[in-house]
């Protein structure tokens, strides 16, 4: 009897225990120069690949274990560091699907990054029930965390932002 007691007891506080999830949100850092020559798809900067480096020291610690880019360079070496540090695959996602995307986001129940642009991310940010945010063109370094709670989908997240600096 004791040990049904104990069973079901144990049961109930592990049903109550809330599961939560972070999804960081972060705009692609310093790129090149965009020429008719090199088109719209460039690499990140020195300073930019530096700033990829201070990501990756970031969120290292934060059990990320899914990572998301769009489909260009500067937004997958943003990612590269951090995914070569914890052995993940960048995946792709199309930013014109920025709904469904928040949707698959919300039900991964896990620690994400995703990597985007100036005006995705914010677009993004604010789909996942968040502040509206503004990045300009020259704004690197912004970190968006959202923080939801897995049990219950229709609480409003903890939003907040971080800079890295280096």
């Amino acid at each position: 009897m004791k040990a049904k007691i104990c069973l079901t007891l144990t049961l109930m506080l592990f049903s109550a225990i809330t599961l939560s999830a972070d999804i960081y949100l972060v705009r692609h850092f310093e790129k090149q120069v965009s020429t008719k020559v090199t088109g719209s798809d460039v690499s990140l900067t020195e300073l930019g690949q530096l700033q990829a480096q201070a990501l990756a020291k970031l969120l290292l610690d934060r059990n990320i274990t899914h990572i998301y880019s769009t489909d260009y360079k500067r937004t997958k070496q943003s990612a590269s560091p951090i995914a070569k540090a914890l052995n993940i695959t960048i995946q792709t996602y199309n930013p014109n699907e920025l709904a469904a995307f928040a949707e698959h986001l919300n039900s991964l129940e896990s620690n994400i990054l995703v990597l985007g642009h100036s005006n995705t991310t914010p677009e993004l940010f604010a789909l996942l029930k968040c502040y509206d945010v503004i990045l300009n063109d020259g704004d690197y370094g912004d970190v968006f965390k959202v923080a939801l709670n897995a049990n219950n989908e229709q609480m409003q997240p903890s939003c907040s932002q971080e800079l890295i600096s280096l």
